[in-house]
């Protein structure tokens, strides 16, 4: 008789030989968290933590094989007295039709490769995320935003931001009515549904407006209109955080994105997810080249929202 074998030397040697160190792509993923450096500094950065999903994922892998290794010790048949050898069964094949996990990357600071990532555009504490395909030459910014390969300034630049508004400024120029340059501070407040937002865009004086139409993201249904932002903004109300005015159209904690430069064209895309007023903005000029506006657009038509 074969003497049983000892579950605990078998563990031990199993894990002597894991994973003690994480690829360098991990490392660097999270010190690019670390080191945030962003790329234009008129985009407002939300400093959010970032989720270790690479230590999670190991964590999780090395759970299910310890699992299934005292699993099959325990099953019948494997030696020890009195008891036959059971044929071990036949392992499984997998096919092409076999479901397979594909993981997102996170949306890093800085120029990226041609693939898709994920954004968490309401910071890594609240659930919503968005996938989306993001071409060669373009650039990440803190998980909500994606700037294009000359930044988002004027007279060529381009950008997609996404925020979540609670209203708008009357005088977008001159929004600081405490007069102690603190932001964010109280605008005009709206109702809560897209319709409430859209009007309140297109009865403001302070810029033009486009007709809204409809528009689908990511499978969610809103309104999009394009607003034309004036060609001098300079004397714009300062923040004290800040070196220079901002023309604020957008009012809220998370609506921090104000107009680039001079001119700034705004495709305001304003979609219903779950109950959540979700704005995705993309930024550019007249000046702006087709091919540019013709990547972002790819962007946003790229989206899978998940709430």
């Amino acid at each position: 008789m074969t003497p049983p074998r000892d579950i605990e030397l078998v563990l031990e040697h199993w894990l002597a030989d894991g994973i003690d160190e994480m690829p360098d792509r991990t490392y660097q993923s999270v010190l690019d968290r670390v080191e945030r450096q962003p790329q234009r500094r008129t985009w407002r950065l939300r400093g959010r933590p970032f989720m270790y999903t690479y230590a999670k994922l190991a964590a999780g892998v090395a759970a299910v094989l310890i699992v299934g290794l005292v699993g099959w010790r325990l099953l019948p048949g494997l030696g020890g007295s009195g008891s036959q050898a059971t044929p071990a069964p036949t392992p499984t094949t997998l096919t092409s039709q076999s479901p397979a996990f594909t993981f997102v990357p996170p949306l890093p600071n800085g120029p990226v490769a041609p693939a898709t990532y994920r954004l968490s555009p309401l910071g890594s504490d609240r659930p919503l995320r968005i996938d989306a395909a993001v071409p060669a030459g373009w650039q990440g910014y803190d998980s909500w935003g994606i700037l294009g390969p000359n930044g988002t300034g004027a007279p060529a630049g381009i950008g997609i931001g996404i925020i979540i508004a609670e209203g708008i400024y009357s005088d977008p120029c001159h929004w600081d009515a405490a007069g102690d340059g603190s932001w964010p501070q109280p605008g005009l407040a709206v109702g809560p549904t897209v319709d409430d937002l859209v009007n309140a865009l297109v009865a403001s004086h302070a810029y033009t407006s486009t007709t809204p139409a409809d528009v689908t993201l990511g499978g969610f249904h809103g309104k999009r209109l394009t607003l034309q932002l004036p060609a001098d903004i300079s004397g714009c109300d300062q923040p004290s955080v800040d070196t220079e005015g901002r023309y604020e159209v957008f009012s809220g904690p998370d609506a921090g994105l104000y107009a680039q430069g001079p001119s700034n064209r705004m495709q305001v895309n304003i979609i219903d997810v779950a109950g959540v007023r979700l704005i995705a903005i993309l930024g550019d000029y007249a000046g702006t080249s087709q091919a540019n506006h013709d990547a972002a657009q790819g962007i946003l038509d790229s989206f899978v929202i998940m709430p």
